[in-house]
């Protein structure tokens, strides 16, 4: 169960506890939250994707024919994230809530991602091993 500030029927209220229930759905179980097998698969996975996202603002490439699709990627996933984290106090359902929008928020991190700086960067390493 996650401890969360109460929820009351007004926007101040909403706005409020908004950010939280952002970061609780996306990066919760984490590694200090596992207790048992499930929660450890859990908080690995979501270990994985700040993996992902790290790389991908780290080789971050700007694309305007991209853009829309970018935009709309992301609304759809802070809204999932958003309401999910709103609405469940339970980790264990709340990382079954965010699963329709794990597909899309892996699509943004590969959109984002520079490939050819990547690849260059990844040919360079090995190439100075040998």
């Amino acid at each position: 169960m996650i401890e969360a500030e109460p929820l009351n029927p007004n926007l101040p209220s909403l706005l409020r506890n908004l950010p939280e229930a952002i970061i609780n759905t996306a990066f919760r179980p984490s590694i200090m939250d596992a207790k048992n097998a499930l929660q450890w698969m859990a908080a690995f996975e979501n270990l994985m994707i700040i993996i992902c996202m790290i790389f991908s603002i780290g080789l971050f490439k700007y694309d305007p024919s991209k853009l829309k699709i970018a935009l709309f990627i992301s609304s759809f996933v802070i809204i999932v994230y958003a309401l999910s984290g709103l609405t469940t106090p339970v980790l264990g359902t709340l990382v079954r809530y965010r699963v329709p929008a794990l597909p899309f928020f892996m699509m943004l991190c590969f959109l984002m991602f520079d490939h050819q700086r990547f690849n260059r960067i990844i040919n360079e390493t090995f190439s100075r091993i040998e």
